[in-house]
């Protein structure tokens, strides 16, 4: 049976449980090595306020879990990617419209001269037989011939016309709308804002935070 201590600093905490910062949550993009040791060596010189690693690692992740959020916020704020000098803060909105028009004026015309013959050719015969009162023999008495030949024509004129007229309308949304908050800050001052957002160290504020919360700060 191992036998903790009543007053113990991290340092022995991990010593008795290697995996006493494992669930420590984080924001995504940081090192984890680097966070873990720097929260280790920001704590060594104090006693912690729970001497058992169990409780010391739940608390810890309950912790760390509330305060993700704000260390998330932090942490983005450092990689923000701007424009140091840019002193202007605007917003560009779209509206309006713009229209365009077509007029058609169309005309098709189309002026038929159709000419139609038809020939009717050939002969049509009639021929008339008949028998002696006492034959049975039948004898030609009259013959009839016509011959056709008659020429049929058809004749069209005249004119056909096609006419379109109207307007054909495209309408297109356009335009732009400008807003600026007239931010104007001197490029000295914007200078000195970005060399003191640059001395913000994340790592160092979640270090400190648990420092503070899980130690005391007693020498």
């Amino acid at each position: 049976m191992t036998i903790i201590p009543a007053t113990l600093s991290i340092q022995g905490l991990l010593a008795y449980d290697p995996t006493l910062l494992d669930t420590f949550p984080i924001p995504e993009g940081l090192d984890r090595d680097t966070v873990c040791g720097t929260v280790v060596e920001y704590c060594m010189p104090f006693e912690v306020l729970y001497a058992s690693p169990e409780l010391f690692k739940r608390h810890l992740e309950i912790f760390a879990k509330r305060r993700l959020p704000v260390w998330e916020k932090l942490y983005q704020s450092t990689v923000q990617r701007y424009s140091m000098l840019d002193d202007v803060d605007t917003d560009t909105e779209y509206s309006g419209q713009d229209t365009d028009t077509r007029t058609p004026d169309i005309t098709r015309t189309r002026t038929p001269n159709l000419t139609t013959e038809g020939h009717n050719s050939g002969s049509d015969s009639t021929e008339q037989q008949v028998a002696a009162f006492n034959s049975d023999d039948y004898a030609n008495r009259e013959k009839q011939t016509t011959t056709l030949g008659t020429a049929n024509t058809v004749h069209s004129t005249g004119t056909e016309t096609e006419t379109e007229t109207g307007n054909e309308q495209t309408v297109r949304a356009k335009g732009t709308r400008v807003h600026s908050t007239g931010r104007n800050r001197p490029a000295a001052e914007l200078l000195k804002a970005e060399r003191e957002a640059a001395l913000f160290d994340v790592v160092d504020f979640i270090a400190t935070d648990v420092k503070c919360n899980f130690c005391l700060l007693l020498y």
